[in-house]
């Protein structure tokens, strides 16, 4: 039993340094980062446990131990179930203020209106914007696209941008 808790903390220990610079950025390697965590954990626990349990022949060590794992656990994983939940159900990303981007939008030359706007990321770290754009200016929609796109890009870090077009005038209908 020490020597297979020994190995899976090496084990543990390597893939743990592996996933650290990466866990941040993806809810995937964040995911993988706190089963290895949480084995390794196990395994000093069982590493704990077992000599404990040879020193003093009692054997509630053992699921006191695995109690104590289970609670250090639980919050990290509830906080990735709530991360996992805000990009399934299309939340705004953390940092991005949807006031601020549609601010930014309207401020460009030719935009009369933005509505139905939605921001939000289908992984981590990649954030989308759609929106409705007005423009009073038919013949002058490509140069004011590329400036709805650039903009956000550069104020919000929201590269991925779809504006989707509506004549002015036909707001008034």
């Amino acid at each position: 039993m020490l020597v297979v808790a020994g190995l899976g903390l090496v084990v543990n220990a390597v893939a743990m340094l592996l996933l650290r610079g990466a866990r941040d950025e993806s809810l995937n390697v964040r995911g993988a980062y706190l089963e290895v965590w949480a084995d390794f954990l196990g395994s000093v626990a069982v590493l704990v446990g077992a000599v404990m349990i040879w020193l003093t022949e009692r054997t509630w060590i053992d699921p006191a131990v695995a109690i104590l794992i289970a609670l250090w656990v639980l919050p990290r994983g509830w906080q990735l179930l709530k991360s996992a939940s805000h990009v399934l159900l299309e939340g705004t990303p953390e940092g991005i203020d949807p006031e601020a981007v549609k601010r930014t939008l309207f401020a460009v030359s030719g935009v009369a209106a933005v509505h139905d706007l939605h921001i939000w990321s289908v992984t981590t770290g990649v954030p989308l914007l759609s929106a409705h754009v007005a423009v009073g200016d038919l013949a002058a929609w490509n140069q004011i696209l590329l400036k709805v796109r650039e903009k956000p890009a550069t104020q919000h870090h929201i590269d991925h941008v779809t504006g989707e077009l509506v004549v002015a005038n036909s707001l008034l209908d």
